[in-house]
């Protein structure tokens, strides 16, 4: 008999821990009975692999944790009385989020007993999968812990025999701080479903002229303060400045507005509306991954960026700044680069003007990333 895996997810929304898992389940489902359970379901559910083993969503927690302001019409009413409600509970310091998730899990216990639960984001992922009964917890990590998180968020680790981290960096930063799960801890890069990505990089696209033959960067991700996506009008304006023609494109959603509206203000600002399109968010990035000639990563911080190696699946080098874990993926001037921000211009430039290094790049980048049998190798230790 199958032994059965529950994954817990923070949300459906796009993004590195959801492709990940959708690879994931790909490769595991003929080998686990496997259910996954999103605490909000604000995204596209039809956008994931998983989609068919999806449980059916908690309404109370779906509220609690969902963004207002993209609710439906229909599920906003009641989100903001929920939204009303919890910020009472914040005044009289009732920890109304525990109580909710407890409540959910006892009711999904109820219809279904798992012999692993796996807390596949964190935060409020590991809180949740933290009070299921069942003694065997997994727990990933797909962020720079030390970036932004309270102390108090890790005390949550205790409850699961594993921490896996999807780069050696971000353990290594994760067990300074934190020593005492010392191990208690590995890591494992994101798995990768290579036959899907090529399969759906071959798919038609209609708002990218493939006609146009300048240099095409492409940067993926959310519209967030961390990619820092508003530079790239500024880069690409130095890039001009020196005869040199190219178009960026940016997928992503935008998750800030702030940062959304920089990035809009600074591309007439520099006059590069031209050369700096934003295509908004893409169920299927890898046909815009195809036609690139770069991919580049602004960001300050990453754990394990997917758009790396599926760039290189689709044989596209990369460009990056010099983020803690990047020399872990991108050896420098071998198959890509890595640099700080300040030189990103400087080194697109040079690709760009010199052929030859660039196709030296290319070449090497599409041998080297992470083999899916080595991967297979530590998640089979893990999860047996």
């Amino acid at each position: 008999m199958k032994k059965k895996i529950l994954f817990v997810i923070n949300t459906l929304t796009i993004g590195g821990a959801n492709t990940s898992l959708s690879a994931l389940y790909a490769e595991m489902r003929d080998f686990y009975d496997i259910k996954v359970f999103a605490l909000t379901h604000d995204g596209n559910k039809e956008s994931h692999g998983f989609n068919e083993v999806l449980l059916s969503k908690d309404p109370i927690v779906d509220a609690f944790l969902g963004d207002f302001d993209n609710a439906s019409r229909k599920d906003k009413p009641f989100r903001f009385l929920v939204k009303i409600f919890k910020r009472l509970c914040i005044k009289l310091h009732v920890n109304l989020e525990k109580y909710i998730f407890q409540r959910a899990v006892r009711k999904i216990e109820k219809q279904y007993s798992f012999d692993r639960v796996v807390a596949f984001q964190e935060e409020a992922s590991a809180l949740f999968a933290s009070i299921f009964s069942c003694d065997d917890k997994l727990a990933w990590i797909h962020c720079d812990f030390t970036q932004g998180f309270p102390t108090n968020d890790a005390e949550i680790y205790r409850h699961f025999r594993k921490i896996v981290f999807v780069s050696h960096y971000t353990e290594q930063q994760f067990l300074d701080k934190f020593p005492k799960y010392k191990g208690h801890t590995c890591f494992v890069y994101n798995f990768l479903d290579e036959s899907r990505i090529q399969r759906l990089a071959q798919k038609p696209i209609f708002d990218m002229d493939l006609s146009d033959k300048r240099f095409t960067l492409l940067s993926l991700g959310r519209i967030v303060p961390l990619k820092r996506f508003s530079k790239i009008p500024e880069i690409v304006a130095e890039i001009k400045s020196r005869g040199i023609d190219v178009r960026w494109i940016i997928l992503g959603p935008v998750f800030d507005e702030k940062e959304y509206s920089m990035l809009m203000n600074d591309i007439i600002k520099y006059n590069v509306g031209d050369s700096v399109l934003w295509l908004g968010d893409k169920i299927n990035p890898y046909p815009y991954m195809l036609h690139s000639d770069l991919c580049v990563s602004l960001s300050t911080t990453e754990a394990c960026p997917m758009i790396f190696n599926e760039a290189r699946v689709l044989n596209v080098p990369i460009v990056t700044t010099d983020f803690g874990s990047a020399n872990e993926f991108v050896t420098n001037g071998i198959d890509g680069f890595v640099c700080p921000i300040a030189d990103i211009a400087d080194v697109i430039s040079d690709v760009c003007l010199n052929i030859d290094l660039y196709k030296s790049i290319r070449e090497k980048s599409g041998t080297r990333y992470i083999i899916n049998n080595t991967i297979r190798k530590q998640l089979l230790s893990i999860f047996n």
